[in-house]
């Protein structure tokens, strides 16, 4: 059955020898086929007298000898022609190639068909084939093998400019968003390089406030204040980091502030364990300083800063609560001034969540809370 089927499979290029090695095989292929496609007629045209065609060896031998010249009439035209073509079109584009391809099939279809028909029509014996309303049946395969070539052309040239727009427009869409990503990096790290000389200031006016009062709790703000800046230096390209480190750099800070503070300030800290979730490098220290600035400073007995956190569906809601005696105007006007720490955390967290407005800030009864979600 392999030999038998290579004459339509082979791919290899046209040769003299092979052409004479296919053509038995075709021969073969029409003598067993030609019979059954009889039993198929004989079946739907005259299903009386289907058995007649078994009895009659005459009839077989020529249903047989009818397939052999259909058989290698299409494939000396279709297939030997195909692999001819395909070896001396291969190096043109397939916008020219395919449609060609159509074309010959549908023209040596009609081909074929006449040189198989005068084939049969004129076998020697007492049985004469006619075959009906040929050059009909010719003229309609050549003019659908011809409009289906131009559809296909049509089609191909079509396909060929929406996938060059296509490939054009995600050229373009890459390039936008490598862009913006590059311009929002860039924001978020001049945003942050804002915070640090405006937090070192602050810590470095503390410790040098303890330096008299006592030198050992200075030199221990010191090596904290160290480990700040090896923090703030990690976070120097920008990128997101551990919610959990993020409050260990807070925490490092508050004991700076409690150096300074003593009893006054008391720091209520969040459950364990934390979530396992991404925040903007240097975003907390802000609030919490912001929440030592007006609800302990001002206030004789100091108070409480509440740092919490929270799961909330598929989002972490991170809040800064601060005790408050008298109450504090939290207008955006006020809040939010060009340059202040919080309009920087404010854009800070604007890139990193794309919301418009990140940052809440409520306030109740003797307490004041600025909050963001992740």
């Amino acid at each position: 059955m392999n030999w038998l089927l290579s004459v339509y499979t082979r791919r290899d290029p046209v040769t003299l020898r092979n052409v004479l090695e296919d053509l038995p095989k075709a021969a073969v292929w029409g003598l067993l086929e030609g019979p059954l496609i009889a039993f198929c007629f004989q079946w739907t045209l005259n299903r009386g007298h289907f058995l007649e065609l078994l009895y009659s060896p005459l009839a077989l031998f020529l249903s047989g000898v009818a397939g052999a010249c259909f058989s290698v009439s299409f494939w000396f035209v279709l297939g030997v022609g195909n692999r001819w073509m395909a070896r001396l079109l291969r190096d043109y584009p397939a916008s020219f190639r395919n449609p060609l391809r159509v074309t010959y099939n549908g023209v040596g279809a009609g081909f074929a068909l006449l040189i198989s028909a005068a084939l049969v029509t004129h076998i020697p014996g007492p049985v004469r084939f006619q075959v009906p309303h040929l050059w009909t049946v010719f003229c309609i395969d050549v003019a659908i093998g011809v409009v289906l070539a131009i559809l296909i052309g049509l089609f191909r040239k079509l396909k060929a400019e929406v996938e060059t727009v296509q490939a054009a427009l995600r050229e373009t869409e890459i390039r936008e968003r490598s862009a913006a990503e590059a311009a929002a990096k860039a924001q978020a790290l001049s945003l942050q390089a804002q915070i640090n000389p405006h937090f070192f200031f602050n810590t470095l006016n503390t410790i040098a406030a303890l330096i008299e009062l006592d030198p050992a709790a200075a030199r221990e703000n010191v090596n904290r204040l160290a480990d700040l800046f090896r923090y703030t230096l990690r976070c120097s390209q920008g990128n997101a980091v551990a919610l959990v480190q993020e409050l260990q750099f807070v925490r490092d800070y508050l004991e700076i502030e409690q150096a300074r503070f003593q009893k006054r300030l008391r720091v209520e800290w969040p459950d364990l364990p934390l979530p396992e979730v991404q925040v903007p490098g240097l975003v907390m220290q802000p609030l919490v300083e912001n929440a030592v600035k007006y609800g302990i400073a001002g206030a004789l007995e100091g108070g409480v800063v509440r740092i919490t956190v929270a799961k909330e569906g598929d989002r972490t809601r991170i809040a800064v609560a601060n005790s408050t005696v008298h109450a504090v105007e939290l207008s955006a006007e006020r809040l939010y001034r060009n340059g202040h720490a919080l309009e920087n955390v404010r854009s800070r967290l604007r890139l990193f969540t794309g919301v418009a407005e990140p940052l809440e800030i409520s306030q109740s009864a003797g307490w004041t809370e600025l909050a963001f979600r992740i």
